[in-house]
C-alpha cells in the first residue's frame, strides 16, 4: 500500500515515545549483559510455559482424530516453535521502535468488508453467490488474522514534495479573504517534513466472508458507531 502521511495526534505522538523507550531498554539490555534478548533465560522460560499452556488447552481436540502415538508431543513442539518464532518477531519490532512503530489494527465479525483492507479467503465461493438472489453487503463472517501497521515518524521526501506543491496551489476550501495566510500552518506554527507521520499497511486483514441479505435488519458497523455518535442506540 501506499504512505499516506498524517498530522500527528498527542495520543500517536504518545505512542511513538513509548516505542521508542521500550527499543532503547531491550538495546541497553542486550549491549549490557552481551547477549540475545531471546536467548535469556527468562524468555525460554516463558516460551516453554506459554507453549505448554496453549498444548493443554487444545489438548481435547486430539480426541477428535483417529489415535497415534505420540500426537500430543508433536502438538506441543510444534506449538513451543510457534510461540518462540513470535517471540522473537515480537522482539525485532520492539528493537526498531526507535525508527517505526508497528501495531496491529482491528477487524470485527459482521463489519462491511472494504477489500483494501482484508484478504478474503473464501473470495472465490463469494464471487459464485454475487448473483444469489438477496445478496447485498459483504460483511465479516469469520476473522482469521488482524491487519498489520507501521508507522514512521516524518513525512519524508514524499511530505517536502506534497508541502511544496501545497504551497504553489490556490485553497479554495478557505475564504477569499483568508487566502493570504501562510498554508500548512498549525497553531501558529508552520509545519515541515519533519512533523507527521507515514503510515503503511503491511499486510492485510484475513477473514471468512459473506453476503448479508437485503432484509437482514441489523446495522453495519459503520452505520451503528454513527447512530451511538448522534446519542442513539443501535441494535445489531
Amino acid at each position: 500500500m501506499t504512505n499516506l502521511i498524517k498530522h500527528m495526534p498527542a495520543n500517536t505522538a504518545a505512542g511513538f515515545y513509548r516505542a521508542e523507550q521500550r527499543a532503547e531498554y531491550i538495546t541497553s539490555y542486550e549491549i549490557h549483559h552481551r547477549m540475545d534478548f531471546n536467548k535469556t533465560h527468562e524468555r525460554k522460560f516463558a516460551t516453554l510455559k506459554l507453549g505448554v499452556q496453549i498444548a493443554e488447552i487444545l489438548r481435547p481436540l486430539l480426541d477428535f482424530g483417529p489415535y497415534t502415538e505420540g500426537r500430543y508431543e508433536q502438538m506441543t513442539q510444534r506449538l513451543i516453535s510457534i510461540v518462540s518464532f513470535a517471540a522473537s518477531f515480537a522482539t525485532l519490532i520492539r528493537k526498531n521502535g526507535n525508527t517505526v512503530l508497528y501495531q496491529f489494527g482491528n477487524t470485527f465479525k459482521g463489519q462491511v468488508i472494504d477489500r483494501s483492507l482484508v484478504d478474503i479467503s473464501n473470495i472465490e465461493k463469494m464471487i459464485a453467490e454475487k448473483e444469489v438472489p438477496g445478496s447485498h453487503e459483504a460483511l465479516t463472517r469469520i476473522l482469521c488474522a488482524q491487519p498489520f501497521y507501521a508507522y514512521r515518524k516524518g513525512g519524508g521526501v514524499m511530505a517536502e514534495r506534497i508541502l511544496e506543491r501545497e504551497e504553489n496551489q490556490v485553497d479554495h476550501s478557505v475564504a477569499p479573504e483568508l487566502r493570504h495566510l501562510p498554508r500548512n500552518q498549525v497553531r501558529g506554527r508552520l509545519i515541515n517534513a519533519r512533523d507527521g507521520y507515514r503510515h503503511k499497511i503491511l499486510a492485510k486483514a484475513v477473514i471468512v466472508g459473506h453476503w448479508a441479505e437485503k432484509d437482514q435488519s441489523g446495522v453495519s458497523l459503520d452505520e451503528a458507531v454513527h447512530t451511538l455518535e448522534q446519542g442513539g442506540c443501535a441494535q445489531q
